[in-house]
């Protein structure tokens, strides 16, 4: 993965327009040299291409070689359901995969895996780097760490979870909206502008029907749209995750766990805000178990530093795993022989929203998952067909 960092000052990054820290990143750097753009220019022949027989379908939204470092001898995991059924042992290769989870259409080249084949160079560049930093090569170089903030960028956006909650709040955001066109004065106004014409009668009655009852359809973008919010979610979060200090943690022995939602960010009890949430600018550290016995903290304390450590007192590798059962979705992974550590461990819910909106009336009734648990928890498959076009003025409400 090619990622612009040469030359960038890290203690600043926000430009004073008031554009993103990634956009403020990419003007700082120098111009790309030609060995970067021939790796770059070699990375998209390796990847983009359209299907074919025996490209990858099955998609790891948590990649094999992380999986792994909590297996057993033959590679397998126990998988452990929120719900309470008993676990079982399950490959790596059958954990944490989805069919077509990444699949897109391009519009030059058709039906294509290119994105999977994206994660999977940087997961691999990723496996390198975590394998160096658990070694001892700490603290990371330049290059590691440009590959780590990008690999937990991409990893805490790109399950199925958060795809689901992209529909959500898509489907939410469309239905607000349209609800400021319920009345036939409103509502051919907004098409007058969209469709660049004087709508007819039936147009305006059937956007007036439309934003009366809300509830009785759903708005699902096309997966191009989620693939490419992912990956834009994933950029900008990572010149954030470049800037953060690393605090490599050992526990005398093993017993970590991870989840389906393996990233923690993490705020202490007095920086919380009811109205805000917590995200990777304001969490205060961010949490990932790198095996049954290590795991990594990134922070922004000058005063801690970078710094490998025992466990501190009243640390435990429970007090990790309760945070990690808290933030899984549906299901808990670990060694076979840890199983046992996640007895006295309290459960989230399995039912609870994908999301918590407030605003009255507004926000209610109208989106699967908001405010309530979701009768629909996976979100929509991927469906072959073209890619909607992002300039059709008729496409907005």
């Amino acid at each position: 993965m090619i990622v612009p960092t040469d030359g960038v000052p890290l203690d600043y990054l926000e430009d004073p327009d008031g554009i993103d820290a990634w956009e403020a990143m990419k003007r700082a750097r120098p111009p790309m040299s030609a060995e970067d753009r021939a790796a770059l220019e070699a990375l998209e022949k390796r990847i983009r291409r359209p299907v074919a027989a025996g490209d990858p379908r099955r998609h790891h939204y948590i990649p094999e070689f992380f999986q792994k470092r909590f297996a057993t001898a033959d590679e397998q995991v126990a998988v452990v359901p929120l719900r309470g059924d008993r676990y079982r042992l399950v490959h790596v290769s059958r954990v944490a995969v989805m069919r077509d989870l990444y699949t897109m259409i391009d519009v030059e080249i058709g039906e294509t895996v290119a994105v999977e084949r994206l994660l999977a160079e940087v997961d691999g560049q990723a496996a390198g780097a975590i394998g160096r930093l658990t070694g001892g090569r700490f603290p990371p170089g330049p290059d590691d760490r440009a590959t780590l903030a990008m690999w937990f960028a991409l990893l805490g956006v790109r399950d199925p979870h958060s795809r689901r909650r992209m529909e959500a709040l898509a489907d939410s955001v469309y239905k607000m909206d349209l609800a400021l066109v319920a009345h036939p004065d409103a509502a051919r106004t907004r098409l007058r502008q969209n469709l660049g014409r004087e709508p007819t009668a039936e147009e305006v009655g059937d956007l007036v029907d439309a934003a009366s009852d809300p509830g009785s359809f759903e708005v699902v973008p096309h997966q191009n749209a989620f693939i490419r919010q992912m990956l834009d979610s994933a950029l900008a979060m990572f010149p954030h995750l470049l800037r953060r200090q690393y605090v490599i943690v050992r526990y005398p022995k093993p017993g970590l766990v991870f989840c389906d939602r393996p990233v923690i960010l993490h705020q202490r009890p007095e920086n919380r805000d009811p109205l805000r949430g917590v995200g990777v600018i304001n969490a205060d550290e961010i949490w990932l178990p790198l095996g049954r016995d290590t795991a990594l903290i990134l922070h922004s304390d000058p005063i801690v530093g970078e710094r490998v450590m025992e466990a501190p007192d009243g640390r435990s590798a429970d007090d990790f795993n309760q945070a990690m059962v808290l933030n899984a979705i549906a299901e808990i992974y670990c060694h076979p022989d840890d199983v046992e550590r996640l007895a006295d461990l309290q459960f989230p819910p399995a039912e609870r929203p994908l999301m918590t909106l407030t605003g009255g009336d507004w926000f209610s009734g109208t989106t699967d998952g908001i405010n309530d648990p979701p009768q629909r928890t996976r979100h929509r498959r991927y469906r072959r067909e073209d890619p909607p076009d992002d300039h059709d003025p008729a496409s907005e409400p």
